[in-house]
Order: C-alpha cells, then sequence, then structure tokens
C-alpha cells in the first residue's frame, strides 16, 4: 500500500529521546535535509523535538539540546519517530497523547527501527501491517498482538502510518515519500 508521498507535507517533525544518536537522526531525515539542499523541498519546515524532558541529540563525545517541545508534534504534517531506547519502557504518555491527536488530524506518522514500538504503544499499528528492526521483529509481535508484524520487507507504507524496518530502512522510506512526490528524478539526486 501507498500513499502521496510529500505532495501534501509542509511541516516534517523529528522526535527525538534521551540518548538518541545523531547518527539515527542521519538517517531519519538526512533524506528530507538533502531535499531542501538540493531544492526538491523547498518549502519543508524540518524540525527536531524532544519527545521527553531532557532529551538530547548525541555522538562523537558531543550532546545537542533539541529546541521544540512535543507540543510542536501537534502542528505537524509527517512526523518521524526514528528511535526507542527500550521496547519494554513504555514512552512518556504526553508524546503518545501527541502522536493520536496528530495523527487523527491527519498527520503521518512513520515509526522507523525501534520507534516502531512508540507508534505501536499509542496504538496507531493495531490491526495494520508494520515492520521494524528484524531482530526485534518477534518482540514487536509478542507485545502487540494486534499487529501484522512483517519483518521481511524494507518499510511499509500504510498510507497515513508507515514504518521501517532500521536506520537504513527509514531512508528508504524517506527517498520512497520523494519519489512518490517528485519522481524517480528527483529520488535518485
Amino acid at each position: 500500500m501507498s500513499g502521496d508521498g510529500l505532495a501534501s507535507v509542509r511541516r516534517l517533525v523529528v522526535v527525538v529521546s534521551r540518548g538518541t544518536s545523531m547518527g539515527m537522526m542521519s538517517f531519519a531525515f538526512g533524506v528530507f535535509d538533502m531535499a531542501v539542499h538540493h531544492g526538491a523541498l523547498p518549502e519543508l519546515d524540518v524540525r527536531v523535538v524532544a519527545g521527553e524532558p531532557d532529551a538530547t541529540l548525541c555522538g562523537g563525545g558531543l550532546s545537542y539540546d533539541v529546541p521544540y517541545d512535543v507540543g510542536a508534534v501537534r502542528t505537524a504534517d509527517l512526523i518521524l519517530v526514528p528511535y526507542w531506547r527500550d521496547p519494554g519502557e513504555s514512552p512518556p504518555e504526553p508524546l503518545l497523547e501527541s502522536l493520536r491527536a496528530a495523527h487523527a488530524a491527519g498527520a503521518r506518522v512513520a515509526g522507523l527501527c525501534t520507534g516502531t514500538f512508540v507508534l505501536a504503544a499509542a496504538g496507531l499499528l493495531d490491526d495494520r501491517p508494520a515492520t521494524t528492526h528484524w531482530s526485534l521483529a518477534g518482540v514487536l509481535a509478542a507485545m502487540y498482538p494486534k499487529i501484522h508484524v512483517r519483518a521481511d520487507v524494507l518499510y511499509i507504507d500504510d498510507g497515513d502510518v508507515l514504518t521501517a524496518g532500521g536506520g537504513a530502512a527509514g531512508m528508504d522510506l524517506g527517498l520512497h515519500l520523494i519519489r512518490a512526490s517528485h519522481g524517480a528524478a528527483v529520488a535518485n539526486r
């Protein structure tokens, strides 16, 4: 199943939790950042949002504060959740409420790798196909039996809800969205 790419997306929000690495973030929005840089998505407003208090981006001995709070999720057209530190740990309720509200208002939501567990905790994957990193597919299926877990695909575009198997698969999903709205030539560039 597929949606309309990025045709109606003006604000992209990437949700960060404590301990999110810059490497994971590069998978999450690097494709979109390059599309903006090359003029394919000049109107796209990309915001990095703290999904919980004190969320920071880390890597290479550096640590960066996240500029927006979870309230920015509610104004997004596309929300990416690239990471959650522990599938067994419940994500914060304010984040789950914001995801539900944004989705109900028409936003598309995407879980990449362990970020799929956040969408599952919000109930947004019930009775839908979904994927996550292959090593966690069994955990996802056991924790959330209403989800139709598919470990054999890179990503799933179920229209308003999308999931990807891992970091690089998240890049594939981003390229898929760009290709759907702007064509293969733009996605290839």
